[in-house]
């Protein structure tokens, strides 16, 4: 869990979620640490690029393998 989810459109729930890790400042931390690990793991340069390589095959049509081959 990396973060708590409120209903669009309604500030109540909004506000009792950000009291609630106002009142549990470890939550809050807890919260943190998890987002920054995701970010750390799913959002950096090697992750992306794969992402992007991945998107560019599907659309011509080849292999993983045969993209890495023709890299090189």
């Amino acid at each position: 869990k990396t973060g708590i989810l409120v209903p669009k459109r309604d500030p109540d729930a909004l506000a009792n979620q950000v009291e609630r890790l106002i009142d549990n400042p470890g939550l809050a931390a807890e919260l943190g640490e998890r987002g920054r690990e995701r970010v750390a793991a799913d959002f950096n340069i090697e992750t992306l690029a794969g992402r992007i390589i991945a998107i560019y095959d599907s659309i011509l049509g080849e292999s993983p393998e045969e993209s890495e081959a023709a890299a090189s």
